[in-house]
């Protein structure tokens, strides 16, 4: 007699018979997620993708060369904070695993179990056993019936997706809490632990202007008007600059300084996004006022993003 799958003590329960209610062990399974910290989240959008890599925990996989991108439907702000970082990107599930080859790969106890898929182009069917998840007898069920998702959220559903992701594909990018003590990343020594979304969204803001990184994947903007994540994320970091030099008393500013309030605007960015309260003071006393210094990082926020009136980054 064949041994019965890995899979089934994880299986998608029922669904609710309720109007707006899922059961936990039966969830539409419309979206999932890449959580990462903010200069990884930087990199990415440089590179216009999430790169892959190889598996190097207690995995089966990690002896094989197979690349992923690690993706989770899974949301851990009840639990305190996310591990991975502040920056969440999101991707519709089902255009994802269009045409692809789905593998069994195991599940691992850390606490609540991760019950872990492969979804690929290639033929692993020496290595790994296929999932047809329209049986419905495992942790990921593809109701056939009613074209829908499904997963059984009392576990870690992680996707291990061979290849680069590219960022275009992302229906939509947030901010998460960092989990206060644990970081997959940097266990003892992550600055981010405990770094609320609010404060991501400002930092990230930030440094994308401060370091020249390309906004156009992000899809912030629609036909020269911001979108109410840049409104958010801009509204974040104005009042965490007001604070930063909210006890200075501004003078004469340098003569000729008109010239440069970009490239002063920028550098006061660059330097909140990198932590260096020193720099920021002290490009800001260059210009006349808090409302001045506020309204020249408005000014080259609107530049990069390409909004047609910067005043409209208020609008929230």
């Amino acid at each position: 007699m064949a041994k019965p799958p890995e899979w089934l003590k994880f299986r998608v329960g029922s669904k609710s018979k309720k109007a707006n209610w899922s059961n936990n062990d039966c969830q539409p399974l419309d979206t999932v997620h890449h959580v990462t910290h903010v200069d990884t989240a930087l990199r990415v959008l440089s590179d216009s993708s999430i790169k892959s890599g190889l598996v190097y925990d207690q995995s089966k996989l990690n002896t094989q060369r197979i690349p992923v991108v690690w993706l989770s439907p899974n949301d851990w702000t009840g639990a305190g904070g996310f591990r991975y970082g502040n920056v969440r990107f999101s991707f519709d599930f089902a255009s994802l695993i269009q045409k692809k080859n789905y593998y069994w790969v195991e599940y691992l106890s850390y606490g609540v179990a991760a019950v872990r898929i492969l979804i690929t182009d290639n033929n692993y069917v020496n290595i790994l056993t296929p999932y047809n998840p329209t049986i419905g007898d495992g942790p990921w069920w593809f109701d056939t019936s009613t074209n829908t998702h499904y997963w059984n959220g009392n576990h870690c559903l992680e996707i291990m997706f061979e290849g680069d992701l590219a960022v275009e594909r992302m229906s939509k990018i947030d901010f998460v809490k960092h989990h206060p003590r644990f970081c997959n990343i940097k266990p003892h020594s992550c600055p981010d632990c405990a770094v609320g979304g609010e404060l991501a969204s400002a930092k990230f803001l930030a440094a994308i202007v401060g370091q020249r990184v390309n906004p156009s994947l992000l899809k912030w903007v629609n036909n020269q008007q911001p979108e109410f994540e840049l409104c958010f994320a801009w509204n974040r970091l104005k009042m965490k600059l007001m604070k930063s030099i909210e006890t200075y008393k501004f003078g004469i500013p340098t003569p000729n300084i008109q010239q440069a309030t970009s490239s002063i605007g920028r550098a006061i960015l660059g330097a909140y996004s990198c932590g260096d309260i020193t720099d920021l003071r002290a490009l800001s006393q260059l210009l006349s006022s808090k409302n001045v210094v506020i309204d020249v990082c408005a000014k080259v926020i609107s530049e990069d993003f390409e909004i047609a009136n910067w005043k409209s980054l208020d609008d929230i």
